[in-house]
């Protein structure tokens, strides 16, 4: 047993390749028993792995070395295709992962665009479902995936030889001349298999690694180099520099042909003049001479783009997000970047124009030629060839010691510049799904008093810049291998850049069933537990949604979403699973999105995309699992403008439902409610929704038929791990419903929000600097003057005085938060901060409860004078509302 030589607790670190003591920071554990060791043990998929063990000694993480039995240093089966063993490397205790057999690469040969690869296997191929690349070489990512290709192994002759086919091979060796990829074998399961050298192999583009890894070996290509243009800024354009601190080898693979640099999109609007090149004036006002200045005050940019013809544009929004731009009289206008602002004081009739200092205006002006700018780029670079940098600023620098500190009175400066970013680069991705997008923001890495130039929140490390390039080569292989042909999309954008060619309204009250998909029974895999065995409740695996896929299919603002449960060890098979959408195969790979106990598949669908479809079907096939099923319409436009309410709901007492949502509609002009019924007992949804339609005021009023498991609940701090439900329904909502909605509130029936000013949430949200508020609660008890009836709200109006506040609750309004960031219970995910506001409070009833969670939250309490106090506010208010 592990726990008789392992002296719990430890560190153990994934090395980034076996021969290498190099670990990434996201591949580090702390151990503290068994249990969690055999967890990590059991979850991993990839053969090869090497795990190294460590031990915190004083503070200091010191190498860790003990006597490992015999047994346990001998290859044991974690599944029929993955063994594990602890060994003694020379500094420490190290755990090794290896396939059960060896999969031989015997022939490799390339044929234009396409690769026939055979191999020799004991082991059935006919689970395999993908061939994936692998960087071998690397210094950060070693393990990055840069190709991962779904394929048919085909059956030869022989026993125990396979072929496989692998198109598109040309864009893969001409962005990878000089780097060497392990092969790996992907099963259904999510278990990768290493590839193995042959020395049968005759292929002169593979070679044998020092672990007799079979490596793909591509020699520099003659080909031309692939042809970048950029607009953009330092973000983006520092990375493509030849120096030591950024990359010095770029130009093996790419020419840059041309630059627009830090340029606002505003400054290239339909109805934007040239703006005159007045030497006296541009003197004065100290206008910077660059070449970029000259191509934007004279609108070059579109017509330099149809000459240089790039296979790549690259852009960032660096100079609407921070520089704004100056309008002359004559209405033409040059981006703040290019003179000192200074200088122009004694000119009031020239206007600057900023997103910090009017967020709202600004946003519109930017819509508005964002629609126009990309309907130009599409005329020359194919949607699929855009790439979006989604940049960030940093708080944080690196000085000259290499320690980290803020950067002084930057704080506040730098979120808002990062909250517009997230807000501008949304709805810019929002306009070109199919384009590519690169999530710099999200690389954690900071500034660098040592980088090059002048010290800046916008000047990072040098790793920032080395990163930044693999994802680019990884944006360009992955387009290169979804084989999404090039078009040149010409539309009319007079009206709008996407237009759809039809519009769904639904009945204002309505029941919505959604489209789900589940595996079989039949089926070998399903979904792992994610909470340990000792954890877990008597009824755990009852309640546990080891099966359910997705939950809902549907379009959304020029998407296809499957909204579901976390995939967890599943997501590899349904990533690359062979997709369907209205009766056309893709033939690229779906977005999947990673939330908190939830996920997101993405297709998305391009504007020139015709959606008036007859055939609304989606078909799923990954290996043995098939599923289909009725892809949702569009429905955005039908809450465009709403205030809305949405919960979960299992059995609570229908007079309830209709107070709660009463409360909301008079004192909060909630137009909508919605209410995900989940698999309740004691009626049906024809009479819940019969209940929203009694609601005097209320507009519009849907029931979802959310016949899920809910989840078990945790049974500690920590462990609230497994219950999927509801952290589905707060992202399906958003997305189903609500993107265009005014303004969303997420409350339990038990919970009513009470302002103290009297006036809406909604007001309070549109106030708001971030778009959402955020609130403690207040704790109602369970003390009536009559038992005998049902409850109702008006019966409860006392508190606790010494009880602590009860949970966070929020409101928000979707338009303003950026998607990306995911909907929790109690607050948002990491990324997002609202604005917090003492003046409002929900209340939260304890007698208002069927008590399904088992916690005895609805035990009567015996009235204590000396504790339990009238609460005034809410008294006077249930009065105006139930009377």
């Amino acid at each position: 047993m592990v726990e008789n030589f392992i002296d719990f607790p430890v560190i153990i670190k994934k090395r980034l390749h076996q021969t290498v003591f190099a670990y990434d920071k996201s591949e580090t554990y702390k151990i503290s028993s068994a249990e969690e060791l055999m967890k990590i043990i059991s979850e991993e998929t990839v053969d090869g792995t090497i795990y190294d063990f460590f031990k915190e000694i004083d503070n200091k993480e010191k190498t860790y070395k003990v006597d490992i039995p015999d047994t346990m240093n001998q290859f044991q089966h974690i599944s029929d295709l993955l063994t594990y063993r602890f060994y003694n490397a020379k500094r420490n205790v190290a755990l090794h992962f290896k396939s059960t057999k060896n999969i031989l690469l015997t022939q490799l040969q390339i044929k234009g665009e396409q690769a026939e690869i055979q191999l020799e296997s004991p082991l059935d191929l006919a689970f395999a479902t993908n061939l994936i690349f692998v960087d071998a070489l690397g210094e950060r990512y070693i393990m990055t995936e840069f190709m991962n290709v779904p394929i048919t192994p085909i059956p030869l002759k022989d026993k125990g030889m396979y072929k496989i086919i692998v198109d598109r091979m040309y864009r893969f060796k001409t962005v990878n001349a000089k780097r060497r990829y392990s092969l790996f074998l992907q099963f259904s399961d999510g278990t990768m298999v290493r590839i193995k050298y042959s020395k049968s192999n005759k292929s002169k583009e593979v070679v044998e690694g020092g672990k007799g890894e079979a490596l793909l070996s591509f020699n520099a290509t003659k080909k031309d180099k692939l042809k970048i243009a950029i607009f953009g800024s330092c973000y983006s354009r520092r990375a493509f520099t030849s120096t030591d601190f950024y990359n010095p080898d770029y130009k093996n693979k790419y020419n840059i042909v041309l630059t627009q640099f830090q340029s606002s999109l505003c400054t290239f609007g339909a109805n934007v003049s040239k703006t005159v090149d007045d030497p006296t004036l541009n003197k004065e006002m100290n206008i910077n001479p660059q070449i970029w200045s000259k191509t934007e005050r004279n609108k070059l940019f579109f017509k330099q783009l149809a000459e240089v013809q790039p296979d790549y544009l690259i852009i960032d929004l660096h100079g609407d997000i921070q520089r704004g731009y100056v309008e002359y009289p004559d209405g033409s206008r040059l981006t703040n970047a290019y003179f000192n602002y200074e200088y122009m004081k004694k000119y009031p009739e020239f206007t600057l124009y900023q997103a910090k200092e009017n967020f709202a205006d600004y946003f519109e002006e930017f819509k508005k030629n964002a629609k126009y700018f990309l309907s130009e780029v599409l005329k020359v670079v194919p949607e699929n060839r855009i790439i979006v940098n989604r940049t960030n600023s940093a708080s944080h620098y690196l000085n000259e010691k290499r320690e980290l500190v803020p950067f002084p009175k930057k704080d506040t400066e730098v979120k808002t510049f990062n909250m517009i970013a997230n807000v501008f680069s949304d709805y810019l991705i929002s306009l070109v799904p199919l384009a590519n997008t690169i999530d710099s923001y999200d690389y954690g890495y900071h500034a660098d008093v040592m980088a090059p130039g002048d010290h800046s929140i916008n000047h990072f490390e040098s790793n920032f810049y080395k990163h930044f390039m693999k994802d680019i080569d990884q944006a360009v292989i992955s387009n290169e291998a979804q084989n999404i042909k090039k078009q040149k999309q010409i539309t009319d954008y007079n009206t709008s850049l996407i237009e759809k060619k039809d519009k769904y309204s639904i009945d204002s009250f309505d029941i919505i069933v959604p489209s789900g998909a589940a595996i079989d029974d039949n089926f070998p895999v399903a979904r792992r537990a994610p909470r340990p065995f000792k954890e877990r409740q008597k009824d755990y695996v009852k309640k546990f949604d080891y099966k359910t896929i997705y939950y809902d299919a549907f379009e959304s603002d020029g998407k296809v979403i499957f909204s579901g449960p976390a995939f967890r060890n599943l997501e590899s098979l349904f990533q690359m699973a062979e997709y369907t959408l209205f009766g056309s195969k893709r033939t690229d790979f779906p977005l999947i999105e990673n939330g908190w106990k939830e996920q997101k598949v993405i297709f998305p669908l391009s504007y020139h995309e015709s959606y008036n479809k007859t055939d609304r079907s989606f078909r799923i096939d990954a290996g043995r699992f098939h599923a289909s099923g009725t892809i949702g319409a569009d429905i955005l436009d039908n809450f465009e403008d709403l205030n809305c309410l949405v919960t979960i709901n299992k059995d609570n007492n229908l007079s309830w439902i209709k107070d709660w949502a009463t409360f909301y509609v008079k004192n909060h002009n909630v137009d909508c409610v919605i209410v995900y019924n989940n698999n309740s007992e004691t009626y049906t949804n024809e009479e819940l929704l019969m209940t929203l339609q009694s609601v005097n005021g209320l507009k519009k009023g849907y029931v979802v038929d959310w016949h899920y498991k809910f989840g078990p609940i945790g049974t500690r701090p920590g462990n609230h791990d497994s219950d999927y439900a509801q952290y589905v329904m707060l992202e399906h909502s958003r997305n189903r419903f609500f993107l265009k909605s005014a303004g969303v509130i997420n409350c339990d029936i038990d919970e009513l929000i009470v302002c103290d000013d009297k006036r809406t949430i909604f007001d309070h949200v549109k106030e708001s600097a971030s778009g959402a508020v955020r609130f403690n609660g207040r704790w109602i008890e369970n003390i009536r003057s009559n038992y005998d009836s049902i409850p109702k709200f008006s019966d409860f109006y006392y508190y606790d005085i010494e009880r602590p506040a009860t949970t966070y609750k929020y409101a928000f309004d979707p338009r303003r938060i950026p998607t990306n960031i995911q909907l929790w219970l109690h607050k948002f995910a990491p990324g997002f901060v609202p604005d917090e506001i003492e003046g409002i409070h929900h209340r939260h009833f304890k007698g208002i409860s069927n008590d399904w969670r088992k916690n005895d939250r609805s035990n009567t309490v015996d009235f204590d004078e000396s504790r339990h106090k009238v609460d005034q506010l809410w008294k006077e208010i249930l009065e105006s509302t139930f009377d």
